[in-house]
């Protein structure tokens, strides 16, 4: 009879090899892979980093910010509330 001492060890090291059907859920591309080709493709996924890219508001533990449209400066800008006062109270103190 044989006894295997450590299964969990013996799965782990032949699980990196398995390849299975996964598809990419930032980019949604469909690929035969390993876990080790998931990894590699999530660190130079586009798609992953154009989700960074467009969303830095949602890393930022801070107050929450809100599109305000200066009509002074003629800009849309994304602000907390007390940025705004700041910036309103800018324009009138320098007329």
């Amino acid at each position: 009879m044989l006894v295997l001492k450590e299964p969990v060890d013996l799965e782990d090291k032949y699980l990196q090899y398995i390849q299975k059907h996964w598809t990419c859920p930032s980019c949604e591309k469909e690929m035969v892979a390993t876990i080790l080709d998931q990894i590699r493709h999530k660190e130079t996924c586009e798609g992953q980093n154009e989700k960074i890219i467009d969303a830095p508001e949602e890393t930022n533990k801070g107050p929450p910010k809100k599109s305000y449209y200066c009509s002074v400066c003629e800009k849309e800008l994304l602000l907390t509330l007390p940025e705004i006062l700041r910036h309103k109270r800018s324009h009138s103190s320098s007329s």
